[in-house]
């Protein structure tokens, strides 16, 4: 019995011994950690959901390695671009690689508990997550209806033209700078009898922080007589989900004096406001490829055109007078090579030459025109009543090929289509 005690206590103290000499590494290999960025939202607040994979050492073939899964219930959801490289992290005196796997801009649709199921990820083995779970709130109760932008925001309003005429449309730029989700529903546009309105053009500029937004938006508004009037007031109906207050966002107001169509200051302020043609700055560019001034004027002027999301990139080969530099100083390569009978000069001068047109028909395989009519493009030339799009007039498109008084074209997206036109 003494010698079963013994042996008893001696198992136990080696195993001691054992956990003391070498104890259990409290920090884990590989961690996946999800996270939310608030865990009590209101419906339509604005959120960031974040996968994590901490590692203590590089992870092998990071670029094949399958990334989490999660499947989202009553959450609009939208993929975010991930860091190429990890970050380095310490927790518990250890020494971390932390990876980021998933990250998804989310937005609650309904009141109520919401669970975000665990994120898996098949590395060695499979690692799985945390789950999330969301308690989303009603948003706070008010007398109106209007749809609201929830978040933080700020409205800039640029100066626009004072002196119209009647009739014809006005630019009026708003900018708001957004931390939140902006629902264009909850813009405002104030009543007028003398001003009807449009949303001509809508534009996001986004950060790293994907719900950091910046967005130029142009109304078009006509008025109907002439006289001095007040633009309408452009709103924005916002909630702030840190304060749970709304809030009407109102830019300055501004005012216009409208002159009557065939008055002879409506002469002059046409004469002032006629924009820029597009084939004459096309023809500079032609000209004058590298002016950086001539493509700021060709950027906002292709602004106005209903096609500008289909123009090719402005020409970027050499101007005239870079044509003429190349040209002298290859003629005196060349009749220095002759001279002095250096070979080597000869085949530099040849050299450059191939590289030169090699250049020249790589970066424009096909001729760029400008369209004089409104023209339809359909799939085919030959009996095809597949209508492809109707291009305005004066959009450029590359030129690639003719069947009898057909024209086969490419739009700066690469779209290509058949024309029955002349150019």
């Amino acid at each position: 019995m003494v010698i079963l005690a013994a042996i008893w206590f001696l198992i136990i103290g080696s195993s001691s011994w054992a956990e003391w000499a070498h104890p259990m590494n409290p920090n884990p290999p590989v961690m996946l950690v999800a996270t939310v960025n608030q865990t009590t939202p209101i419906v339509g607040e604005p959120l960031i959901y974040t996968v994590l994979e901490y590692r203590t050492s590089i992870a092998p073939n990071y670029a094949t390695l399958e990334s989490p899964h999660i499947a989202t219930a009553s959450l609009w959801s939208e993929s975010q671009a991930l860091p190429d490289h990890p970050r380095i992290e310490y927790r518990n005196q250890t020494r971390y690689y932390v990876y980021t796997r998933m990250k998804l801009k989310l937005l609650p649709q309904h009141t109520g508990p919401i669970t975000i199921p665990p994120a898996v990820s098949y590395a060695e083995r499979p690692h799985v997550s945390n789950p999330t779970v969301l308690m989303v709130k009603a948003p706070p109760s008010t007398r109106v209806t209007h749809p609201a932008s929830v978040g933080q925001f700020w409205l800039d309003a640029p100066r626009v033209t004072y002196d119209v005429v009647a009739n014809a449309p006005i630019a009026v730029p708003i900018i708001i700078h957004a931390t939140g989700n902006l629902t264009i529903q909850s813009i405002r546009i104030g009543r007028s009898h003398v001003f009807r309105h449009y949303l001509d053009s809508h534009e996001t500029e986004t950060t790293e922080d994907p719900w950091v937004q910046t967005h130029r938006l142009s109304y078009i508004f006509i008025p109907n007589r002439s006289g001095d009037f007040p633009l309408p007031a452009i709103q924005l109906w916002t909630l702030d989900p840190k304060t749970g207050h709304y809030e009407w966002l109102e830019g300055p107001k501004r005012y216009v004096t409208v002159y009557d169509e065939h008055s002879p200051n409506a002469a002059v302020i046409r004469q002032e406001q006629t924009p820029e043609s597009i084939p004459n700055l096309w023809k500079e560019l032609r000209l004058h490829p590298r002016d950086t001034d001539r493509h700021h004027r060709w950027a906002s002027l292709i602004q106005t055109h209903p096609d500008r999301h289909l123009f090719p990139s402005p020409p970027r080969r050499l101007g005239r007078y870079e044509w003429l530099a190349l040209l002298f100083f290859s003629a005196g390569l060349a009749g220095i090579a002759y001279a002095y009978q250096r070979h080597r000069l000869l085949w530099l001068w040849l050299g450059m030459h191939v590289v030169v047109w090699v250049a020249y028909f790589t970066l424009y395989p096909y001729p760029i025109v400008l369209l004089e009519a409104e023209r339809t493009a359909f799939y085919a030339h030959k009996d095809s009543q597949t209508v492809l799009f109707i291009l305005h007039r004066d959009l450029p498109v590359y030129y690639k090929k003719s069947s009898g008084n057909w024209q086969k074209i490419q739009l700066g997206t690469g779209q290509t289509g058949w024309i029955q036109s002349n150019f």
